[in-house]
């Protein structure tokens, strides 16, 4: 009888178990997913971001022609913007809020303390005040960290390795991040390069702020949401320099930028689409630990190299994920 009754027993485990998986797909109405993004996605890199997320919902079961609706706001870099677009898709009742950046997650924990909000490209979340802690978030945020803090040294190696004979460096910084700024500082000044910080505060006032760096012999641009919107003036107002270029994602070397070193962007959205999907099916986010990346990608722009009369070392080459030519 006791195996009989055990047998029972997980067969009628294994029965519930399967309805609540399927209980955020049996309402009448599709669930409702509010996107703050940075930039629309108009370019190719972009777009395919956004269809790697779609696929893999889709993979998951959310399909946005059957149990789905995806409501998208864009930002273009402003958090003035990111905090309007954050309150009228809380005004929607979406049922998460999906903020990739900083700007737009930090734009959401103003708006709701009760709608689920996942982040995918914060380099430093805890600093952010986005989380407590990565193993546990608390409240109503979680997501995935770009690990933006660990890569500054790896990049700036990378720069020099790549540029031996470079001493000062402009540098695009990121005001609201002190300890972004002194662990960039720190990782320049081991590997023996001076960094001269470019200052700026209106969009208006970049083009002055990097002109008025011509005289260095390379360029660092920190990880900031405000620079992906802008990423093509940059890579152009750096170009017109012809110097060499550290950028934070692959997306400025697809955009014209010499060379990055960053995590896998699209395996980051492809992980966010499963974190919203445990979510949408019942788990907390202050239950789910903030991931982070294991894969990165060394890339490099030979096009761009060559136009520029820049030499990239064969090593540097043979070490890169990805070669433009």
């Amino acid at each position: 009888m006791g195996a009989i009754r055990r047998r029972r027993f997980l067969i009628a485990a294994g029965a519930l178990s399967v309805v609540r998986l399927s209980l955020a797909q049996q309402r009448s109405d599709p669930v409702q997913i509010g996107i703050l993004g940075n930039l629309q996605a108009v370019t190719p890199e972009a777009l395919a971001l956004r269809e790697v997320f779609v696929e893999e919902l889709r993979r998951r079961g959310w399909s946005e022609d059957r149990n789905l609706r995806i409501e998208r706001r864009y930002a273009e870099g402003s958090a003035e913007r990111n905090l309007e677009n954050a309150r009228e898709l809380v005004a929607l009742k979406v049922d998460i809020l999906v903020a990739p950046t900083g700007l737009g997650a930090l734009a959401a924990k103003k708006v709701t303390d009760s709608i689920p909000i996942v982040f995918a490209t914060v380099p430093n979340p805890v600093e952010m005040g986005l989380v407590s802690s990565l193993a546990r978030p608390g409240g109503n945020l979680t997501g995935l960290s770009s690990q933006g803090l660990d890569l500054i040294g790896k990049r700036f190696e990378l720069l020099k390795e790549a540029f031996p004979r470079i001493s000062r460096v402009g540098y695009l910084p990121v005001p609201a991040s002190p300890s972004l700024n002194e662990r960039a500082q720190r990782s320049a000044e081991s590997v023996k390069l001076k960094l001269l910080p470019a200052n700026w505060k209106q969009p208006e006032e970049l083009a002055g702020a990097i002109e008025a760096l011509a005289d260095v012999d390379a360029w660092f641009v920190a990880e900031s949401s405000r620079y992906f919107a802008m990423r093509k003036a940059i890579v152009d107002l750096i170009a017109r320099q012809r110097k060499p270029a550290m950028y934070p994602s692959d997306l400025f070397v697809d955009a014209g930028g010499l060379m990055s070193y960053s995590e896998n962007i699209k395996e980051q959205f492809r992980l966010l689409a499963g974190i919203v999907d445990r979510i949408l099916r019942g788990a907390k986010p202050a239950d789910i630990p903030v991931e982070q990346p294991t894969k990165f990608n060394l890339a490099v722009n030979l096009k761009t190299a060559q136009a520029l009369g820049l030499a990239i070392p064969q090593s540097i080459l043979l070490r890169a994920d990805r070669v433009i030519e």
